[in-house]
């Protein structure tokens, strides 16, 4: 019986193995023209999200928050590791231009991190839910955003924000929930939707001149250049 145990866990340890060496995969040649390279927690809540979506003791309004909560988990690994991760199997349509306007907002946030050093060094995300309409193969959920994050330049210091809405649309794909929209403004959509990335880039690299000796001695900061597109 133990060895039957053993076996048993040696199987699903290489199932797992092999689905994280898939997404990995598949994330590296979907992105092989970018600077994206998801973190192992990243990977991790991709893996577990794509099984809760496969597993039959789940109901939708479940696996749609584990749908929201990978979304939100990548988007803060980001972050963490100043790099840009890949959630396009979190989306239904990867060439969708509010995904295009989140790829362009994450990376200058990524950028101004990088140069300012205000990377994550922990995080915690909370995520409210007001309410979650389904109707068929169709969702709309209502949540609100808030965080508490620790920055590498003012650790340990703990930095909190709240108030975000985000109006999250979601499409039932082949049994697979997937995101059609996220809807929500803070200050660097806002930014987004006004100005160009290069102006964008231009402004922080003047504020960055300008704050000069300053400036936190910070050895990633060669490595910002490759984070806009």
């Amino acid at each position: 019986m133990k060895d039957n145990l053993q076996n048993i866990k040696g199987v699903k340890s290489i199932r797992v193995i092999l689905l994280i060496s898939l997404i990995i995969f598949v994330s590296s040649c979907t992105t092989s023209q970018t600077t994206t390279k998801n973190t192992e927690t990243s990977q991790v809540a991709i893996v577990n999200y794509l099984a809760a979506q496969q597993n039959p003791d789940l109901n939708d309004e479940e696996k749609i928050k584990i749908t929201i909560d990978t979304y939100f988990t990548l988007r803060y690994e980001g972050q963490k590791s100043i790099t840009e991760q890949d959630f396009s199997s979190l989306v239904e349509d990867d060439t969708l231009d509010w995904v295009k306007k989140e790829r362009d907002k994450r990376e200058i946030e990524l950028y101004i991190a990088c140069k300012f050093d205000l990377g994550y060094q922990s995080y915690k995300f909370d995520l409210d839910y007001s309410s979650i309409e389904i109707k068929k193969n169709k969702a709309e959920v209502l949540l609100m955003e808030s965080h508490q994050v620790v920055f590498n330049a003012i650790a340990p210091q703990v930095s909190g924000m709240s108030g975000v809405s985000h109006q999250i649309a979601l499409h039932n794909k082949n049994g697979v929930w997937v995101i059609y929209q996220d809807k929500y403004k803070d200050e660097n959509t806002q930014i987004i939707a006004s100005s160009t990335k290069e102006e964008i880039k231009k402004q922080v690299d003047e504020n960055y001149a300008a704050n000069g000796e300053n400036n936190l001695d910070n050895p990633e900061t060669g490595k910002c250049q490759n984070i806009i597109h």
